[in-house]
């Protein structure tokens, strides 16, 4: 892959850089098995650091509120450029930024820029309509406008990005009026960073198609059908038809919450449990509460996994969200995801121990990167008729 560089500001890439799948983290700032906030952030900045020498494409972390100690990202910034400081390769990426009201689209946009220049090039932006109930709450968001608030927070995101010397817009939700500035700084990258959003449903992925943005979706636990609904959805889907960005992102991403990666199954299946099973039971409260809410009634599907969810030999199989086992097994898995068309996995490797967090981040990067790397570089079996 080339890049050409330009009165200091880097182009993105116009050839991929191969077919292979591509692996992330995605770190929440898990504390609860941490002395404390400021410890774990000690370790996730080692860990980002193993994943930066190991091959991992990106590391990112949400904006999360209100829920210590297994999410302490409030203001992913700061980690951010910690982690950017402390890498050389690896892309540094918002996964993801709520556009509600309380993220102005310039200021969003200004965040983005100054991460892209510390980082020379290398950050990316993830967004997401938003569906925390307490978040909703405290900063008083009406839940039955968080998609028209999202639609034109978007479009105003990237008409900014498409005219940085000049973004003056206006929209339903958000005026912006012409000062005759450009941002300061403009972003690294041209004509941007990449941009994705974060989505859960066919609809979602469809959604991010038409309007050129990138998809990190994640199954809820539905499963293997619904992952290909849900590709099946991006991939038919007019792409760009809105026509918001002047240069589109094409790309899905799938977002595992219970990875780990150890040399035998006994170990993998017994200390996967102890994540595996509580965020699942964290996605059905989320779920009750949302599917009383408009738009999100699809929710109430993972109700009919109550009776297997501890059962984690079981859950593996039915869905790559438990994704647990030996390297051997995670390439096994990567490969049908890959088949399936997802480009990257973004792994929450969070939540366990330091030790099981660089112990997964090790193993996946010793074994799992170059394996599924080779397995993308060898031609097709020629089919017998």
């Amino acid at each position: 892959m080339e890049l050409t560089e330009s009165r200091g500001h880097r182009l993105q890439p116009t050839d991929s850089d191969g077919s292979a799948m591509k692996f992330s983290l995605l770190i929440d700032g898990d504390s609860s098995g941490a002395a404390s906030p400021a410890a774990r952030y000690d370790e996730i900045l080692r860990e980002a650091q193993l994943a930066d020498e190991l091959g991992f494409y990106a590391w990112g972390c949400p904006e999360q509120h209100f829920a210590f100690p297994r999410m302490t990202t409030s203001a992913p910034d700061a980690l951010l450029a910690s982690v950017a400081a402390r890498t050389e390769r690896i892309k540094v990426r918002f996964s993801a930024i709520t556009l509600h009201r309380y993220n102005h689209p310039l200021a969003v946009v200004e965040r983005l820029s100054m991460l892209d220049n510390l980082s020379h090039g290398r950050a990316e932006l993830s967004t997401a309509r938003g569906n925390d109930v307490p978040t909703m709450h405290a900063f008083e968001i009406d839940p039955e406008r968080t998609r028209e608030i999202w639609e034109d927070s978007i479009r105003a995101v990237a008409h900014i990005l498409n005219n940085q010397s000049d973004f003056g817009y206006k929209g339903p939700f958000w005026n912006i009026p012409d000062i005759g500035k450009g941002l300061a700084p403009e972003t690294y990258q041209r004509p941007h960073p990449p941009l994705t959003v974060v989505g859960a449903s066919p609809t979602s992925c469809a959604a991010a198609a038409e309007r050129g943005l990138g998809i990190h979706f994640l199954d809820n636990y539905y499963g293997w059908d619904y992952i290909d609904s849900c590709v099946d959805a991006y991939h038919s889907a007019d792409k760009n038809s809105a026509g918001i960005f002047d240069t589109p992102t094409d790309h899905i991403g799938f977002y595992v919450p219970s990875p780990l990666c150890a040399t035998t199954k006994e170990d993998a299946l017994r200390d996967g449990a102890v994540q595996a099973i509580p965020w699942f039971e964290s996605i059905l409260r989320q779920a009750r509460l949302l599917w009383q809410q408009p738009g999100y009634e699809y929710t109430k599907a993972v109700e009919a996994l109550e009776s297997n969810y501890k059962d984690i030999d079981w859950m593996r199989k039915h869905t790559p969200s438990v994704l647990v086992g030996t390297p051997d097994e995670i390439i096994d898995t990567a490969l049908r995801l890959q088949e399936a068309g997802v480009d990257e996995l973004l792994l929450r490797v969070d939540g366990f121990n330091h030790e099981l967090h660089m112990r997964t981040i090790e193993l996946i990067g010793k074994h799992v990167i170059p394996a599924v790397g080779d397995a993308a570089t060898k031609p097709a079996a020629a089919k017998t008729v």
